[in-house]
């Protein structure tokens, strides 16, 4: 009898911890929690540039970049995992962006879930001074 109640309380209390993981999931809890960082770049009009981040699609999230069309443009992205034997290993993201003319302008880079109406788990903002020629940068 008393292994019996033993197990049944072992299986609820186990059961309770499967419950309250879900609802911290459904609660947009992210994985990290940091304040947005800044970078800045100087690139020529009409040059492509990279920006290459870390991250882990097997999680959900993945990098999305907001950027403005008028001065920037999204030429390439592609995932390439650090090892293709090792499912949910993590790898980085790559971002191939064009200078379209000069100026001032940010990306916003956010690493979320798409479908999750959350804060980003991670934010990094670039501020980029798009110049004509190396020459006119001072």
């Amino acid at each position: 009898m008393k292994t019996k109640i033993l197990g049944i309380l072992v299986l609820s209390i186990f059961s309770l911890c499967l419950v309250s993981g879900v609802t911290a999931a459904d609660n947009c809890i992210p994985i990290q929690i940091k304040e947005p960082k800044e970078k800045w770049r100087v690139v020529c009009s009409g040059e492509e540039f990279h920006i290459v981040l870390k991250g882990n699609p097997t999680t959900g999230y993945e990098w999305i970049a907001d950027y403005d069309p008028q001065y920037i443009e999204l030429v390439n992205q592609k995932y390439i995992p650090n090892n293709l034997n090792s499912c949910g290993s993590g790898g980085i993201y790559i971002f191939t962006f064009k200078a379209l003319k000069t100026g001032n302008t940010d990306i916003g880079m956010k690493y979320l879930r798409p479908w999750e109406n959350c804060v980003p788990a991670k934010e990094i903002v670039y501020h980029l001074k798009i110049i004509k020629d190396i020459h006119d940068f001072k």
